[in-house]
């Protein structure tokens, strides 16, 4: 960890910081973010990093892709993404989000989503019916239709695409056989995928040529589902 994260790790864990005095502030950190939940708001830094599929490694990429996060999602969620802020920093402030000094980092603003409207959760907890079920299901479907398609979009979805991805994922984890998978299951995987790319060509073919291939959510796991009246998609509420 660099000494820029420790540095705003140390200053946004301080509740007095925020404009809205939470409290208490927690912080979670996952592969590409630092979260930080301050009451009803949420803070997301995107960490400098680069990992071959996404590249944050500038401030100016991290508040690009603040806002495209912003952006994308708030297609799919009504009043969940606030928008992108600055975070400042002074000699005679510090770290600070009032606006002190030039600005050092973004964060995505978000509300803080209950625990129990989270589909996994509600999952878990044995809340979930075939009602709810149908509902995600036709929501899904309806994102699905009304997102923007047309050539720019459908390339996306050529098996050549398709096929240059599944080997630069198979690339860039190469490193890690013998250390967190075995040499057996990383060439099953492997060769599985290959097998399955060359088995669907057509059918991945027909779905370029029919118009299939949507701008929308491409990781949409059952914590990216929220259950309020109207079935929302997220990035993770705990950061992505």
């Amino acid at each position: 960890m660099n000494e820029h994260i420790e540095r705003l790790i140390h200053a946004l864990s301080n509740p007095s910081i925020y404009p809205h005095q939470p409290d208490s502030v927690q912080v979670i950190q996952t592969h590409i973010s630092i979260v930080f939940l301050a009451g009803p708001l949420v803070y997301k830094v995107k960490k400098p990093l680069s990992l071959g599929f996404l590249d944050f490694t500038t401030i100016e990429k991290r508040k690009f892709f603040c806002q495209q996060e912003v952006d994308l999602n708030s297609r799919y969620s009504r009043d969940i993404y606030l928008g992108v802020v600055a975070i400042h920093e002074s000699p005679g402030c510090g770290v600070n989000l009032h606006g002190d000094g030039p600005e050092i980092e973004y964060a995505v603003l978000m509300r803080l989503i209950p625990e129990d409207k989270i589909l996994l959760n509600a999952l878990v907890r044995d809340l979930v019916d075939e009602t709810i079920i149908d509902k995600v299901a036709d929501s899904i479907l309806n994102f699905h239709l009304q997102a923007v398609g047309g050539p720019q979009i459908s390339i996306f979805g050529a098996p050549e695409v398709i096929m240059h991805n599944v080997r630069e994922n198979f690339y860039q984890t190469e490193s890690f056989v013998g250390k967190t998978i075995s040499a057996e299951t990383f060439e099953l995987i492997r060769r599985e995928s290959f097998k399955f790319m060359e088995q669907n060509r057509g059918f991945l073919e027909k779905r370029v040529k029919e118009g299939h291939i949507r701008d929308c959510h491409g990781d949409l796991h059952l914590d990216h589902v929220v259950l309020f009246d109207q079935i929302m998609q997220i990035e993770s509420s705990k950061g992505t």
